[in-house]
């Protein structure tokens, strides 16, 4: 995945002590902005405006999405960390203090739910460290609560390790569990998510006899019981690339993601593992009935750049939305279901709406961490991309099997009898329309459709090295 995970500090965090009353933050109206990750921090924009608008500045990371769409927790750096980072001029790599914030979009709104100790202190000279580190937070399916989990530095005790859960009706934390795995050769937080059905937390040993990494996979519910767990030796290498909470057949599974873009279904109740009988499907939870975004994977090509992004429409038809784009920070669906917003390698955002793509440049962006638009929820579909074709030479094929293209402006384009070296046996001009009714098959570096023009059937191809020829309509 193209991540841009970037963490900047560009100064304090305002903090609000502001009560986050449920009712009150899910009173909103209006259409839902898409929330710019960038530089850092948040920013709001709608379609139409000339800018974004700050919403947290800077200090934030992994910032999560509410199930009702309206509000976002995310991970900040604490004040004493950041009076650190200032007199120090900058801190190693690694887990450090956190706090843990929460800020309704609309209204922009926020308040801290989990904050350092009154004696904590980190860098300070004549006092001993003492802080809390948090891992990202999650929301309840139910959107009521918020988790994480945090250890106490330097002691890294395996008591202080633990799994907290905050309600926002009550305004209470509580611990759910204690004494948490540590995380070999790192001292950091374990990484919690939160699915209907458990948590799953991801554990890694260090094993210094070959200095390998074991992964495993608990799985608690909500009162802290161990539900199952799954083991995962030797990961020496990003062998289990994803996991992601994934619904087939009414039924939840964690569904884990390796990189040679292999599937499994894991249990989460009984920690065995099964095929996932399908392709996965990411939608908008609050516009589950409209489009739904699938991708397809080109071996031949990096885990990092081998993505191309599908729309499934409820009728079945698919259409490519992005080629070569990264993993799911770097896509969003509207709440209403009906587009689609993802980030390009020169740093615009292109919004896809109905098969046309429309491309936006921000002066205020210096890099592109991610995007938030609606909340997402993965499930197994039936329908299957077309698979990704390995061409070297030739550009990310566009078009795909039955869409109406046409030939870019300039020469028209030859139709042969075969992919190729064929015989040629018409053309099409430029601006002409055609039908595309197979491909794409690899010749001479170049992707080659079958295609109709006006009555015609022959091959013709999509482009070389250098630019593209043909293009889709929507």
């Amino acid at each position: 995945m193209k991540t841009r995970l970037i963490l900047v500090l560009v100064g304090l965090l305002a903090w609000a002590a502001l009560p986050l009353s449920p009712d009150a933050l899910h009173a909103q109206s209006g259409a839902a902005p898409l929330v710019l990750f960038m530089n850092g921090g948040l920013w709001t924009w709608n379609e139409g405006e000339a800018a974004p608008t700050p919403l947290v500045p800077s200090n934030v990371s992994s910032p999560a999405l509410s199930p009702d769409g309206q509000r976002i927790a995310y991970l900040a750096f604490s004040p004493i960390t950041l009076e650190a980072i200032e007199a120090t001029g900058g801190i190693g790599g690694g887990a450090l203090p956190s706090d843990i914030v929460i800020v309704d979009i609309q209204t922009g709104r926020s308040a801290a739910i989990a904050t350092q100790p009154e004696d904590a202190s980190f860098f300070t000279e004549g006092r001993e460290d003492s802080a809390l580190m948090r891992s990202a937070p999650v929301w309840s399916p139910d959107g009521q609560q918020v988790a994480w989990t945090e250890l106490h530095y330097p002691s890294l005790a395996r008591d202080t390790n633990r799994l907290m859960v905050y309600d926002l009706a009550q305004g209470t934390q509580r611990e759910v569990i204690t004494n948490l795995p540590d995380q070999g050769g790192v001292p950091g937080p374990i990484p919690v998510a939160w699915g209907r059905s458990a948590f799953v937390l991801h554990s890694y040993e260090f094993n210094p006899a070959d200095s390998t990494f074991s992964l495993s996979l608990l799985f608690y519910d909500t009162e802290g019981r161990l539900l199952s767990q799954a083991a995962f030796p030797d990961q020496t290498g990003p062998v289990l690339s994803e996991t992601f909470w994934i619904d087939q057949n009414g039924q939840e599974f964690l569904a884990l993601y390796y990189h040679d873009g292999t599937f499994e279904l894991l249990n989460p109740l009984t920690g065995q593992t099964q095929p996932l009988n399908g392709q996965p499907e990411l939608y908008s939870s609050l516009a589950p009935d409209r489009l739904a975004l699938t991708f397809s994977r080109d071996p031949a090509q990096s885990y990092f750049a081998s993505f191309t992004w599908y729309a499934v429409y409820p009728d079945g038809a698919t259409q490519i939305v992005a080629s070569e784009q990264g993993y799911v920070n770097n896509v969003a669906i509207s709440p209403a279901g009906n587009a689609v917003a993802y980030l390009a390698e020169d740093y615009q955002l292109i919004v896809w709406r109905d098969g046309t793509p429309a491309a936006y440049s921000f002066p205020e962006v210096e890099w592109w961490n991610g995007l938030l638009w609606a909340p997402a929820a993965w499930r197994v579909g039936s329908v299957q991309p077309p698979e990704s074709v390995s061409c070297p030479g030739a550009p990310q094929p566009r078009l795909m099997i039955g869409d109406t293209g046409r030939v870019l402006p300039g020469p028209p384009n030859n139709l042969r009898d075969q992919p190729g070296s064929g015989t040629v046996i018409g053309q099409i001009a430029s601006g002409d329309s055609f039908t595309v009714l197979d491909g794409p098959r690899c010749v001479n570096e170049m992707n080659w459709w079958q295609v109709d023009a006006n009555g015609t059937v022959g091959w013709t191809a999509e482009g070389d090295a250098s630019a593209y020829w043909l293009e889709p309509l929507g």
